[in-house]
């Protein structure tokens, strides 16, 4: 099978689902393990990328999607399937720094264990089962929009 797609052939990562959940006026994006080349083509022509929470792509390292992509997706919270230890480590230290320097709070399974996230009309709660830094800077984020 052919892994074609607007950039052109690309790996398996980029054929996983990317998918958009919307309930009331709060929605999060599921991006798979979306990589850098259709994370940009993404970012360049989809007018539906904006969410509330996003799920970091490709565990958050180094050749996921561009941060003019997390630029366009705007995501209040981010939640990153990865190893503590994969997520501290230099291949994922520019998706670290983005999400810090955009004071997003961020969760990474690897170090909060399993986390609870409750999407209600008007509000997201997102429950990690162990106390992080990142878990400090944000219980729950009562959105305004």
């Amino acid at each position: 099978g052919s892994n074609q797609t607007p950039v052109g052939e690309v790996d398996v990562n980029d054929t996983s689902a990317i998918l958009k959940l919307t309930h009331g006026t709060m929605s999060v994006l599921f991006t798979g393990d979306l990589n850098r080349r259709l994370g940009e083509w993404l970012a360049e022509n989809s007018t539906t990328l904006h969410a509330d929470i996003l799920k970091v792509p490709h565990h958050g390292t180094e050749a996921t999607a561009p941060d003019f992509f997390f630029d366009k997706v705007g995501a209040k919270f981010a939640l990153v399937p990865s190893p503590g230890g994969l997520w501290l480590s230099q291949r994922s230290k520019r998706i670290r720094n983005y999400f810090q320097n955009k004071k997003i709070p961020t969760f990474v399974n690897g170090l909060s264990g399993d986390i609870k996230v409750t999407v209600n009309s008007g509000s997201i709660t997102i429950d990690p089962e162990f106390e992080t830094p990142q878990r400090a800077l944000f219980f729950e984020k009562r959105l305004s929009e």
